[in-house]
């Protein structure tokens, strides 16, 4: 019985684990963040190519009507679905851009419809 006393207690392996804790929220958001701009303006990026690609070839196919009639629709689909994925990412000049190439397209197709 006469040992000395510490000072202070000596901690356990659950308050040095909590010592060593990190805040995902803090130090992974960021990268994660990042990523998901990086993964974003790539699903744009194909999604407009490949709708663009789909419109053209419904155009060229026309005879076979529900072929290019689900071909134009999908077209359509894609080039809705990937700006809008992209928009909070999106630099305001590339919204401009998008804006103005959607605002061509929309009124040559409306002038080419009302011919037919």
């Amino acid at each position: 019985m006469g040992g000395e006393v510490p000072a202070k207690p000596v901690p356990t392996a659950a308050q040095l684990e909590r010592a060593t804790w990190c805040d995902v929220t803090f130090t992974c958001q960021k990268e994660f963040n990042e990523a998901q701009k990086l993964y974003n303006r790539n699903v744009f990026v194909s999604l407009v190519v490949l709708g663009a690609i789909s419109l053209i070839v419904s155009f060229f196919i026309s005879h076979l009507t529900a072929v290019s009639l689900g071909l134009s629709l999908g077209g359509v689909l894609s080039l809705i679905v990937g700006p809008v994925r992209y928009w909070n990412d999106m630099d305001d000049y590339l919204r401009v851009i998008v804006l103005g190439i959607a605002l061509v397209a929309l009124i040559w197709l409306g002038v080419k419809k009302i011919k037919e």
